[in-house]
């Protein structure tokens, strides 16, 4: 069965090509004596942030037809034989293998990642197009910082690129097939067990009409963090699905160790909140703590450190970073909070957090609220699903916020601050729902939306897909699902140095009333970019966050 992965997505190499359509691949997947359930979705997340590939997943290699390879232009191997998910059979029947050798001698091409080509040991046309595979002898030291270099073969795959860092695991006395040209080796440290000699990595080659690129780096997600590495996956990919390459070399580019390191991440947890840090620094926390009136998201950090919220501002202490608030629910204030207290006439209650963190840093949550006047029964719940990304290589992730909203037994009323279109209105009016607050003072910062709105004054109360606030060196964009009421979402935008806040206000033109045990959900991405984005990037991106799932 095709199967749609869920990735991690990033923008590290530019957006869609205009009219270009989007080349079609098919990842095959489902077993592997690596960990094939956090590699397969790196491969389809590093394609698809380049806008250049549409992908799909197929994790029952064994079952395919002659059939299944029609629709695409390139075939990528995240499969092999091997390992506790082994399948039983090993092998295609024989219509399912011409039907294979047909489609790639349309042109079509095989991309081969780390040990994908482990598999179909005695087909020859097989391994021909797959450049190189695993035989006796080959082997491989302990995984280690080292230097790729390139080796001076002309293809349009490797023009215009630099050495390179990577940690991985590097293959040494690779089966090279016959006819495939290296393209780009590594020298193994000996401290690592590795063999001190130049080991080619990186191939190409034309078979039986097909264009193969194998690429044996890759060993687990952590390598295939690294820009080099998706980087010429992607070029590697569109040369063998169209033996042309029209990505772009990224702007950033680990030509050092300590490029190549990237974040040194870890998890700081306590009962009451998670965070993640790079180093001494916050890159997110979320907090939990049911003795606060509200669970929010501060700080929220560029992977450097540099904090894009702030939290509890004395101009108004009930902002916190990123967080979620009506403003009235059956008439009672739930948004501002009395200084002396600090609490709102109506109690959001914390009731219930299981907070999961990964050992790959990214980290899901589940909470529980309750909506009610103080010494009151709930009026309304809410569950509250959290998905927080690890970042790319560009330093951007992603947190999935979805929330479920469930009227009591009585019809629930959310209401707020008249906007000023409205009778009675004000200026700021218009405020409720999921809201970011930002820090004073920022300096060439800005608004856009996806309706082409620029600055605050032309997207205040505008409707969008999405918005984005921007300064020189990172921002954070928030993506109105589809799906949610009243989407496309208008949007509440304040700027200048006093006040940067913003987020999709559902209620901006009207309230909503929920009938007794009427629910409602809202879906949105947030997503915290380290460096600066174009707004086709986030076009992209859009796509991808709104892309159905394959069934």
């Amino acid at each position: 069965m095709l199967m749609g992965c869920a990735g991690l997505l990033g923008l590290a190499c530019g957006a869609a090509r205009g009219a270009d359509a989007k080349l079609r691949v098919l990842v095959l997947s489902g077993a592997n004596n690596h960990d094939w359930k956090t590699t397969t979705p790196a491969i389809k997340a590093a394609l698809e942030e380049s806008g250049r590939f549409e992908v799909d997943v197929e994790d029952q290699v064994m079952d395919m037809k002659p059939g299944a390879f029609a629709p695409y232009q390139v075939i990528v191997s995240n499969f092999n034989t091997y390992g506790n998910d082994a399948p039983a059979r090993k092998e295609w029947d024989a219509e399912t293998k011409k039907g294979f050798t047909d489609h790639m001698a349309k042109g079509r091409g095989l991309v081969i990642v780390h040990a994908g080509s482990s598999v179909f040991y005695d087909w020859p046309e097989f391994h021909n197009l797959a450049c190189g595979t695993w035989k006796d002898g080959t082997s491989h030291g302990a995984i280690h910082l080292n230097q790729v270099t390139f080796n001076g073969e002309d293809s349009p795959i490797t023009r215009g690129l630099q050495p390179f860092w990577i940690r991985d695991e590097f293959w040494q006395n690779i089966a090279v097939a016959p006819g495939a040209k290296a393209l780009a080796s590594v020298t193994p440290d000996p401290a690592s067990n590795g063999s001190g000699k130049a080991e080619n990595i990186l191939f190409t080659t034309e078979s039986g009409g097909g264009r193969g690129f194998a690429i044996f780096l890759g060993h687990d997600a952590t390598g295939m963090a690294n820009i080099a590495w998706r980087t010429l996956l992607q070029r590697g990919t569109e040369w063998a699905a169209s033996g042309k390459v029209s990505i772009p070399p990224p702007d950033h580019w680990p030509s050092t160790k300590e490029a190549a390191e990237g974040p040194k991440l870890s998890w700081k947890r306590t009962d009451a909140s998670l965070a993640l840090c790079n180093g001494d620094r916050t890159v997110w926390r979320l907090v939990f703590d049911a003795s606060q009136p509200k669970s929010y998201f501060h700080p929220l950090s560029t992977v450097d450190g540099e904090v894009l919220t702030v939290s509890e501002p004395a101009d108004h202490p009930w902002h916190r970073g990123l967080w979620w608030s009506w403003k009235f629910i059956n008439g009672l204030n739930y948004w501002e909070e009395d200084p002396e207290t600090g609490k709102s006439e109506g109690v959001n209650e914390l009731i219930r957090a299981v907070v999961e963190p990964g050992d790959d840093f990214t980290a899901h949550a589940e909470l529980s609220f309750s909506y009610h006047p103080p010494g009151q029964p709930a009026v309304m719940t809410e569950i509250r699903r959290l998905s927080i990304g690890r970042p790319d290589g560009a330093g951007q992730y992603v947190i999935d916020w979805t929330s479920e909203f469930t009227a009591g037994d009585a019809p629930v009323k959310l209401d707020r601050t008249l906007p000023p279109h409205q009778q009675g209105g004000v200026s700021y009016g218009g405020y409720a729902g999921l809201s970011l607050r930002l820090p004073s003072g920022l300096t060439g910062w800005s608004y856009r939306t996806s309706e082409g709105a620029t600055g605050a004054a032309t997207g205040h109360g505008k409707s969008a897909r999405w918005a984005d606030l921007s300064g020189p060196s990172a921002g954070i964009t928030v993506f109105d699902h589809p799906g949610n009421l009243r989407h496309p979402s208008p949007w509440y935008l304040s700027e200048g140095p006093a006040m940067p806040y913003f987020g999709p206000a559902l209620l901006f033109n009207d309230p909503l009333e929920l009938a007794p045990r009427q629910s409602l959900k809202l879906t949105y991405r947030v997503v915290v970019h380290s460096k600066p984005v174009t707004a086709a990037q986030i076009e992209n991106q859009w796509k991808q966050f709104t892309a159905p799932a394959k069934p």
